[in-house]
């Protein structure tokens, strides 16, 4: 394992491998083969033919791969300054039932 440092210099010294290959870490609907698109400076795009559900990776991949009884989202509010207690603040689900029960339709739902 690499430390902070060089994982940082990494980033800096090739910025598009670095990023090709953190990419290659999650899952997308469908994988980008630009990485970074420079034709309008200064508004570059980052995987601009990628296609990608980050609610999906961020909780249902980790369900799939055999973690549903570990914490997947910790709800803690910095406008109101709440925790709610633990069954509805810290979120684990043994499987998603269906698409529509997953994580990631929940929050789609929740967020619009």
């Amino acid at each position: 394992m690499s430390s902070y440092h060089d994982t940082y210099r990494a980033s800096l010294d090739g910025p598009e491998h670095f990023w090709q290959q953190a990419a290659a870490a999650i899952d997308w609907y469908r994988t980008p083969t630009r990485i970074l698109d420079r034709s309008h400076p200064p508004f570059y795009r980052w995987f601009p033919n990628g296609e990608l559900n980050t609610c999906y990776n961020a909780l249902d991949r980790h369900i799939e791969a055999g973690h549903a009884e570990r914490t997947a989202l910790v709800h803690d509010s910095p406008v109101t300054s709440t925790r709610p207690p633990t069954p509805t603040r810290d979120c684990a689900t043994k499987q998603p039932a269906s698409p529509a029960s997953s994580p990631t339709a929940v929050l789609s739902k929740a967020i619009g």
